[in-house]
């Protein structure tokens, strides 16, 4: 009973994550890291925060995007030498045989080679072959790092978005075996980006996640330091993280129809294609592989090996395990060509598909055929076994697995959810605390927490409790002493509202709706409230940040990983742009899109923009970027040498939203928030608030509010809405001031001097920009 209740401790330190996000027991490394020293005070986070906004100014410019030149698949990098040389993962590059095109965080694109890789340990090189002076990081080191030693990540989330440059996450080391492990959370399209040390220097490469926020899993830099000539000569080996051992697939391949994902004991079958023979035979995602035709299958190189034995149009049998019972099954091949269909991608709708964190290997497909073996799949459905069983196969699998749970998104869904899994294993283990979970406290975190009371004290009872029918369904943001609290809209829409503030209760009604920011404004019958103090200047990237909770109490640290940036409304021009004689060639031309409407044709040559001189893709795209959907644009081109104007009305950017698609994702990270886009301003953070705890304030290590927190968007990312923003909502809906009488000389208005406050801040952007540019020009 006692190994049953450490078992049980040990999955439920994992889960927790889920709730309570940085506070856990990182996993059984299997070697004792010496502890690095608990945060001692204050002034320290305010050393390290120097340090990340510091290392942020030069990390950023360096992580650079890899994408396949036939569309396949992307990843990241990071370049480290001034001519180019760049450190990924292996598979990421495995799956671009055809060429690879380096995209900095600017827009700019360069040619790359790929050099040598180790599949074992997922390495890689990429050199850029374009001449010139790039910028650049330092490598560091793996060895002897320490359990809590601060790490700092970077990686083109989801993919190259040109609305935003890769975010910067804060984390720590938790483990350092095969892999150096850390909670600092990634996510697909990360793989191959670099994790750094508070000095700077790249210490891992991004390779692979697990189902909780604190298993992401890096490369060591010993393993590129210690074969450094060998991969720049274009030498490689090994293949377990090879994920294109095909480089050439036949159209007459045959194929099952799946996506596929290491798994324990077998290949884990991540999605599958609609319509398909897997489909058909009733697999789903989730299910784990063990045979194909009386032969074992351990990973997937060997499972597409084994069906690719076979031709279209033959039967094969397979054995799989769903929520631990073993069932069988038969399948009918088809031919590749059957199941693919030309995916047309334009170059400034940045939708490439990023490669999977879990060494997925992709079979692609759109068919058309109904599938006639439905009603078949769906009885087996019916016969689940109870929730009881359900937890018992869970704890045996986790108990011959050293501890790892197997979760599916099917079965998390029949648990009731990841929150109903917590509840049942506590209920076995017994009530524990989380930070007695895993054997002890994180005494660390704690003192990271403890280190953040100075910016408490100078903002107590400013944060509320907002609650729907007597249940919690936000936090709220106390902005005046007369009893005004911002808090969520979504989650505030319907039932009787009440606000906890100072061991008070009230009766709260409803002042105004913001439905675009996902805000609500609530008033109270209280007064002499102490109020947030906004600061309208936005952060510098990288800086530390944290939320409070209704007891003034940190809910957790992260950093400023994206700078404010619109989601809404966001203007496209609908052109795949390249390099043309003169401007910039019109390649492709998105179907319905603002350019064809327009009149634009593919093979035109865009010369100017509003007048201003259009010379190449990434001046294009600066002009292009920051215009709202609807905003006309003159556009001067040339058409088989005459030239020609046409007025251009922009179109709404579609934005992506990869984790709501992402099964493992939502498993990784539990409920997200109703809204997680289409906010007209918001700055991103990582600190990983769930739903409920979101509407409180965001507050910088001066203890001045930078934002209100309005949506868990993802794996990694938090949203809030920007102090700007809400001081200008509250100005125009709620506080506006009568003038002084009398007065010889008028004040300017607060909307005045936010816009120029606003204008300065543009003009400083500028500058340092230009400093940037005039700095790596003399390097």
């Amino acid at each position: 009973m006692k190994k049953l209740t450490q078992l049980i401790r040990a999955l439920l330190t994992s889960l927790s994550l889920v709730t309570f996000p940085i506070w856990a027991q990182g996993p059984d490394s299997g070697v004792e890291l010496e502890l690095a020293p608990n945060v001692k005070n204050f002034k320290e986070l305010q050393r390290l925060d120097r340090q990340i906004v510091e290392l942020s100014k030069r990390a950023q410019p360096a992580t650079v995007c890899l994408v396949s030149k036939d569309g396949r698949g992307s990843g990241s990098g990071v370049v480290v030498s001034e001519d180019g040389l760049i450190l990924t993962a292996a598979h990421v590059t495995s799956s671009m045989p055809n060429g690879v095109i380096v995209i900095f965080p600017d827009g700019t694109r360069k040619t790359g080679e790929i050099l040598g890789a180790d599949y074992d340990r997922d390495a890689s090189m990429v050199q850029i072959t374009d001449q010139g002076q790039y910028p650049f990081v330092l490598t560091g080191e793996s060895e002897g790092l320490q359990r809590n030693q601060w790490t700092v990540a970077l990686g083109h989330s989801g993919g190259f978005d040109p609305t935003r440059k890769p975010p910067v996450r804060l984390g720590r080391v938790l483990a350092n075996t095969d892999f150096v492990v850390t909670d600092t959370a990634v996510v697909g399209g990360d793989s191959g980006g670099p994790l750094f040390d508070v000095e700077g220097r790249v210490i891992g490469i991004h390779s692979n996640i697990g189902m909780t926020l604190s298993e992401n899993r890096h490369v060591p830099i010993e393993v590129y330091l210690s074969q450094w000539e060998k991969l720049k000569g274009g030498k490689t080996s090994g293949r377990r993280f090879n994920s294109n051992p095909q480089p050439v697939q036949s159209p007459d391949r045959p194929m099952l129809g799946v996506q596929l994902g290491d798994g324990d004991g077998g290949v884990l079958v991540t999605e599958v294609v609609p319509n398909s023979p897997a489909e058909k035979a009733g697999l789903r995602g989730g299910d784990l592989i063990i045979k194909v035709n009386d032969q074992d299958v351990l990973e997937p190189n060997g499972l597409i090996r084994l069906v690719g034995e076979f031709k279209a149009g033959d039967e094969i049998s397979f054995v799989y395990r769903r929520d631990g019972t073993e069932k069988s099954g038969k399948a009918t091949l088809i031919k590749l060509k059957d199941l693919m269909e030309p995916n047309q991608v334009p170059e400034d709708f940045p939708t490439e598909k990023a490669p999977s964190d879990k060494d997925e290997l992709s079979e692609e497909a759109e068919p058309s055929e109904p599938a006639p073996e439905k009603e078949k799949a769906e009885a087996e459905e019916d016969k689940k076994p109870s929730l009881e069983d359900l937890l018992d196969n869970l704890l045996k699998d986790a108990a011959r697995n050293n501890g790892r749970m197997e979760l599916t998104p099917d079965l998390v869904e029949k648990m009731g959810g990841m929150e109903r899994l917590m509840e049942e294993l506590q209920k076995r283990g017994g009530q524990i605390a989380p930070g007695a979970m895993g054997g002890g406290g994180d005494e660390f975190f704690a003192s990271s927490l403890k280190a953040l009371e100075p910016v408490m004290k100078k903002n107590p009872g400013v944060t509320a409790l907002v609650t729907v029918d007597g249940k919690l369904a936000a936090l709220g943001t106390v902005v005046s002493a007369n009893g005004r609290i911002l808090t969520k809209n979504s989650e505030t829409d319907e039932g009787k509202l009440a606000v906890k503030l100072g061991g008070q209760e009230y009766e709260a009604r409803v002042l105004k709706r913001f439905p675009q920011r996902d805000l609500a404004l609530l008033k109270i019958d209280a007064k002499n409230l102490r109020s947030v103090r906004f600061q309208i200047e936005e952060p510098a990237l990288g800086s530390i940040l944290t939320a409070s909770g209704v007891e003034s109490e940190p809910l957790g640290i992260g950093l400023l990983s994206v700078p404010g940036r619109a989601m809404s409304k966001v203007g496209f021009i609908g052109i795949q742009a390249a390099e043309g004689e003169g401007g910039v060639l019109v390649a492709r031309l998105v179907s319905g899109g603002a350019a064809e409407q327009a009149g634009l044709k593919e093979n035109d040559v865009i010369t100017s923009l509003d007048d201003e001189k259009v010379e190449d893709p990434i001046s294009f795209g600066g002009l292009i970027r920051g215009r709202k959907a609807g905003e006309e644009v003159r556009v001067g081109y040339l058409r088989e040498g005459e030239p020609g104007e046409l007025k251009v009305t922009l179109k709404e950017r579609k934005m992506r939203d990869n984790v709501q698609n992402d099964p493992r994702m939502k498993l990784s990270l539990g409920r997200l928030s109703e809204k997680t886009g289409g906010y007209p301003d918001v700055i991103q953070h990582d600190i990983p608030l769930p739903p409920e705890l979101c509407g409180g304030p965001l507050f910088n290590l001066n203890g001045k509010c930078v934002g209100v927190n309005v949506s868990r968007a993802g794996r990694t990312k938090t949203y809030a809405i920007p102090s700007d923003e809400i001081v200008e909502l509250l100005e125009i809906k709620m506080m506006e001031k009568s003038k002084p009488k009398g007065s010889a000389k008028r004040s300017p208005s607060k909307k005045e001097t936010l816009e120029a406050i606003r204008a300065i801040r543009e003009s400083m952007k500028q500058i340092e920009s230009r400093l940037e540019q005039l700095e790596e020009s003399v390097r």
